[in-house]
C-alpha cells in the first residue's frame, strides 16, 4: 500500500489543479510516476457538447490522442465491456481486468492496431460522475508486463472524492472566470469612466475609458491602484466618501446613499464628476468581481458627446466601416447611395448590411434603421 505521506501529497496537488487548471497536468504526472502508469487521462464530457468541459491528459503521445479520438474511440474494448457489465456508475473504481482481461484485451483488433503501438494496457479507471448526458472518468494506464493490483486501485479510490471534489471547485472557478471576462467587456463598451474598488478601497479594475482618463491627469489620477486627486482637500474627502461607501458595501452602514462630489481640475476646465458608489449586495457579484465592494462613476462635463458612429459601435460591436455604413443609412439613404458615399462596391455594401442584421437581430433594413436611430437617441439622452 502506498503511504499516507504519498497520498495527502497527491491530494493537494489534486486541489491545487482545482484553482489552477494549468497544473492538471503536472497533477497527473505525479501520479503517474507514483504507481508507475503510462498514459493518464482526466475528463469531464458532457454529450450534448462538441468540446469537453475539462480534458488533460499526461504521459500521452499526442498522436495517440488524435488516432484514438479519430479511430479508435468507438473500438474501445474497456468502455464497451464496461457498458455493458454496467461499470460507469458514480463511485465506481475498477481495474483494466475488471472490465477486460489482458489476453482477451490482446486478441481485441484495438491492441493489435493501436495500444501495441502505443504500449497502452488496462490500468485502473474510476467514474467520478454519471449522470445524464455527463461523464467524468480519470484513467491510469499501465505499461505492457506492469501489474496494477489492489494497491493501486484503492489509491485511485481514496483519490476519486476529491476528483469529484475538485472538479466541482474547477467548475465554479471557470464559471466565476467567463463571469468576470463577461462583466470587464461589458464596462469596457461604456463611454462612461469606471473604477472598480475591493475592500480596501484599492482598485481591482479600471475600464477603457477611465483608462484613458487616468493617462492624461487632470484632477484626478490612479497611484498603486488607489483614487487620488490634484488637490489634497479633493483627496482628503474622495478617500472619505470611499471610506463610507465601503462601510455600506460592508453592511456596517446600510442607510446612507450613494455620495457625489466634484474633483477641480488644474486645467481650469469644468470639475469631474465623481459618484461612489456600493456594492450592497457585494456577495452575489463575487462571481463577476470576487473582489468588487465599490465603484467609482467619473464623468467629464467636457468630453464631447460621441459621434453616432462611435456610439453604434460601442452598443452593437460594430467595426468602424460597418459604424459608418449604418450611420449613412440613418440619413435615409439607400444601401446603393452608401456604398457611393464610402466609396465601396454595392456588393461590399450589402455585406455590411448583413453583418448588421446578424449584430442587431433584425432582418429588414427598416426595421433595422428604427432600430439604430432608437439607440443612438436614448443613448444621446442618458
Amino acid at each position: 500500500m502506498y503511504s499516507q505521506e504519498t497520498v495527502l501529497r497527491l491530494i493537494g496537488l489534486i486541489y491545487e489543479a482545482a484553482l489552477q487548471p494549468d497544473r492538471w497536468a503536472a497533477c497527473l504526472e505525479a501520479i503517474g510516476e507514483t504507481v508507475g502508469g503510462h498514459a493518464l487521462s482526466l475528463a469531464h464530457y458532457d454529450s450534448t457538447k462538441s468540446i469537453a468541459n475539462l480534458e488533460v491528459t499526461a504521459r500521452f503521445d499526442p498522436k495517440a490522442i488524435q488516432e484514438y479520438r479519430e479511430h479508435f474511440a468507438s473500438r474501445d474494448p474497456w468502455a464497451k465491456a464496461g457498458r455493458e457489465h454496467n461499470l460507469f456508475r458514480p463511485g465506481v473504481v475498477a481495474l483494466g481486468t475488471d472490465f477486460l482481461p489482458d489476453e482477451v484485451y490482446e486478441e481485441t483488433d484495438f491492441w493489435k492496431d493501436y495500444g501495441s503501438r502505443y504500449g497502452i494496457s488496462g490500468g485502473v479507471t474510476a467514474v467520478l460522475a454519471a449522470e445524464g448526458s455527463l461523464l467524468a472518468l480519470f484513467n491510469v494506464s499501465r505499461l505492457p508486463g506492469r501489474v496494477f493490483g489492489e494497491p493501486e486501485r484503492v489509491l485511485i479510490k481514496t483519490l476519486a472524492p476529491h476528483f469529484v471534489r475538485a472538479l466541482e471547485v474547477h467548475r465554479r472557478v471557470a464559471e466565476a472566470e467567463a463571469h468576470a471576462r463577461a462583466a470587464e467587456d461589458v464596462l469596457n463598451r461604456l463611454s462612461q469612466n469606471v473604477v472598480v474598488l475591493g475592500p480596501d478601497g484599492r482598485a481591482v479594475f479600471v475600464n477603457q475609458a477611465a483608462t484613458r482618463l487616468f493617462a492624461a491627469p487632470d484632477g484626478l489620477m490612479l497611484e498603486r491602484n488607489e483614487l487620488r486627486a490634484a488637490r489634497a482637500h479633493d483627496t482628503t474627502k474622495l478617500r472619505a466618501v470611499i471610506a463610507r461607501a465601503l462601510q455600506q458595501a460592508s453592511g456596517r452602514d446600510a442607510s446612507a446613499p450613494d455620495e457625489p462630489m466634484l474633483v477641480t481640475r488644474p486645467s481650469m476646465k469644468r470639475s469631474l464628476q465623481v459618484l461612489v458608489a456600493p456594492l450592497r449586495s457585494a456577495p452575489h457579484a463575487a462571481a463577476s468581481f470576487p473582489q468588487a465592494a465599490t465603484l467609482v462613476f467619473v464623468t467629464d462635463p467636457e468630453a464631447q458627446a460621441l459621434s453616432s458612429e462611435t456610439l453604434l459601435a460601442e452598443l452593437f460591436g460594430l467595426t468602424p466601416a460597418e459604424a459608418r455604413f449604418a450611420s449613412i443609412l440613418l440619413t435615409d439613404r439607400t444601401v446603393a447611395e452608401a456604398a457611393e458615399e464610402l466609396g465601396v462596391s454595392t456588393s461590399t455594401a450589402r455585406t455590411h448590411l448583413h453583418s448588421l442584421f446578424e449584430k442587431t437581430g433584425t432582418h429588414q433594413q427598416s426595421h433595422l434603421v428604427r432600430l439604430l436611430a432608437t439607440s443612438v437617441s436614448q443613448a444621446t439622452r442618458t
